[in-house]
């Protein structure tokens, strides 16, 4: 396969130090101000390179020159991290004694790092579903505890365990009193049924549709800068035909196992939230951090400042937005 023609996934990293293979530096081709986090533009200016005959993509440290005395390029100086920028220092004044790394460079390609946690909860960490609490990775996004600022700011992927700390103290009391205020709860044992027959199934067959396949045919859209990262209304519209060719087969499922059996309802997981995904970023007509329209570039904050609801109806997805309270929020970028 001809190397421009492959499609690369996002990659993370150092993105001060990346060349393509005539030697030009990405940073300084596609990147035109500080971030807090690896930004878009690059992501696209890797696969933009490629594309055009211009990779492979190598990262190359011993190529740029430091000036111990200046924050290095585009790294942490404004962002309130002086251990960072300390430990950059250090590297540049390692590399003006004892000369660039002898390490030859490396080739690299984009490895998706991608974090999927939308759930919506109050102050005190309720769903809108009574009785549901969520604490963590799964809404910290939801919850707009970081204010109006990429979560989390900086280079630390997920939210962290201080949050889980955080959010299970604000939750865990109120969850306390719900449940020792709460009734027994009354039990539907032909709902019970339905839910254990629909559970095993997969076990039930010997042969027809792999749960391995099912996740590889979902990766494969999900993961891919054209669906996932430079998107479009065309893209959107065919990333979600299909996810939901993969979703027609998933009643075909088979396990041998248990384990198995969980990888099926992984598959059958991760088929939703693909597909809640795509809706979404098909909705949202504007470029906002790492959700990029080619046909909708610029970020249109009078439209849309606002949270995508995504709620089941009928058995259908329903989609409606909500303004961000932006002025409730002491920080601010």
């Amino acid at each position: 396969m001809d190397r421009k023609d492959i499609d690369f996934p996002t990659p993370s990293g150092a993105y001060s130090f990346l060349f393509n293979r005539i030697g030009e530096n990405l940073c300084e081709r596609y990147v035109k101000k500080q971030e807090p986090d690896t930004p878009i533009s690059i992501i696209l200016g890797m696969e933009k390179e490629v594309r055009e005959g211009r990779g492979p993509i190598y990262m190359d440290p011993s190529k740029t020159q430091w000036d111990p005395a200046k924050p290095p390029p585009f790294f942490a100086g404004r962002w309130g991290m002086p251990k960072v920028l300390d430990f950059w220092r250090l590297q540049a004044s390692k590399q003006l004694k004892y000369g660039p790394s002898p390490s030859p460079r490396v080739e690299v390609t984009a490895a998706l790092n991608a974090e999927l946690s939308p759930l919506k909860v109050d102050h005190e960490m309720k769903t809108s579903l009574d009785g549901l609490w969520a604490i963590g990775d799964i809404c910290y996004q939801g919850s707009a505890w970081a204010g109006a600022v990429p979560a989390p700011p900086g280079r630390l992927r997920g939210s962290g365990v201080m949050n889980t700390l955080f959010t299970s103290l604000r939750g865990g009391p109120p969850a306390a009193r719900f449940a020792v205020a709460s009734a027994s709860p009354k039990i539907d044992y032909e709902e019970l049924r339905r839910l254990k027959e629909t559970l095993f199934a997969p076990m039930k067959r010997d042969k027809g549709f792999s749960p391995d396949d099912a996740i590889y045919l979902i990766q494969d859209v999900v993961c891919k800068v054209k669906y996932n990262l430079r998107r479009s209304k065309d893209r959107l519209e065919e990333a979600l035909s299909k996810i939901e060719e993969v979703q027609q087969r998933l009643v075909e499922l088979y396990a041998k196992d248990g384990h198995g059996l969980g990888k099926c309802h992984e598959a059958r997981s991760m088929a939703l939230c693909a597909e809640m995904t795509f809706r979404a970023a098909l909705r949202r007509t504007e470029s906002r951090g790492t959700h990029f329209r080619e046909d909708y570039p610029e970020r249109d904050d009078q439209d849309w400042l606002k949270w995508i609801i995504i709620k089941q109806k009928e058995g259908k997805m329903d989609l409606s937005t909500e303004p961000v309270p932006i002025e409730k929020y002491r920080i601010k970028l």
